[in-house]
């Protein structure tokens, strides 16, 4: 057997190990392959790093904002590394500068120049790594993926219905009056209670362990 087979068995009871060892009650049970896998790698990470969290329930309790800083630079990193790899370059538009760029909509926001080096690795590789920093973020807050996922997919789906257009730049603009995906009713069913629940502002937060 070569040793890359043997690799690939230890990396499988590894995983095998994370899954046989999960709480009763974990959301993972609700998660697919992609982000269990994804998970037992966080997981094993955040026994050697604070700032590395896994809950096994749909909680913010202990997130703190370096938790979400990191998520947030890891997340943007790779998202680059895959317009970097279609050979795109990226500018801020000048209206733009100094803005918060998470606030903004990409085509009005930036300046995409196909001026580059088109390189097929890179995309795959920015695209699985991007999946993966989204599932670890996800996980991070005890979320699985997957029944959201299957909502906003069929919801898409649905906004081929009359009134949809696109967009000059080939964007899908949905009809009119389409519904969002019922992402709350998803999230009761996990849990019990919608979004309300776990939204928050962080400067309001960080007043109140002040006054803690």
């Amino acid at each position: 057997m070569s040793d890359k087979l043997t690799q690939v068995s230890e990396e499988q009871k590894f995983v095998d190990n994370f899954i046989g060892n999960l709480p009763k009650d974990s959301t993972m049970y609700h998660a697919d392959l992609h982000q269990v896998r994804v998970t037992a790698f966080c997981e094993e990470c955040s026994k050697h790093n604070e700032k590395q969290v896994v809950n096994h329930k749909v909680t913010v309790d202990g997130i703190t904002a370096e938790h979400a800083l990191l998520r947030a630079a890891l997340q943007l990193e790779e998202c680059l590394e895959m317009i970097r790899g279609l050979g795109v370059s990226v500018k801020v538009h000048p209206d733009f500068v100094g803005e918060n760029l998470s606030a903004a909509k990409a085509n009005e926001a930036f300046e995409f120049f196909a001026d580059g080096q088109f390189n097929l690795k890179e995309i795959i590789d920015g695209a699985i790594d991007s999946s993966v920093i989204a599932n670890g973020t996800a996980s991070m807050f005890g979320v699985p993926l997957q029944p959201f996922t299957k909502e906003v997919d069929y919801n898409n789906i649905a906004k081929f219905k009359d009134g949809h257009y696109f967009r000059e730049d080939g964007k899908l603009i949905k009809p009119k009056n389409h519904p969002n995906p019922d992402m709350d009713s998803v999230l009761k069913e996990l849990c019990g209670v919608d979004f309300s629940a776990f939204t928050f502002d962080w400067a309001a937060r960080r007043l109140q362990e002040i006054s803690e």
